[in-house]
């Protein structure tokens, strides 16, 4: 029993870390566009990181530069 409790206390601690790090909405779907470009799929933001990856963070109230 006490491994279940010990299970479940580490579990919800590593969600709450993903929710506190990650910046991403309910509704972000990110796309690997052409050319290393992401694009959500939700809102039309599109965003080319230097190190490929992708994005950790909503980009939908950004201002188009």
């Amino acid at each position: 029993m006490p491994l279940v409790f010990i299970i479940a206390v580490i579990a919800f601690a590593l969600m709450y870390y993903n929710f506190r790090t990650s910046g991403l909405k309910r509704e972000c779907r990110w796309r690997r566009k052409g050319g290393g470009v992401w694009e959500c799929a939700f809102c039309g933001a599109s965003f080319r990181p230097e190190d490929g990856k992708e994005p950790n963070v909503c980009l939908r109230h950004r201002t188009k530069d």
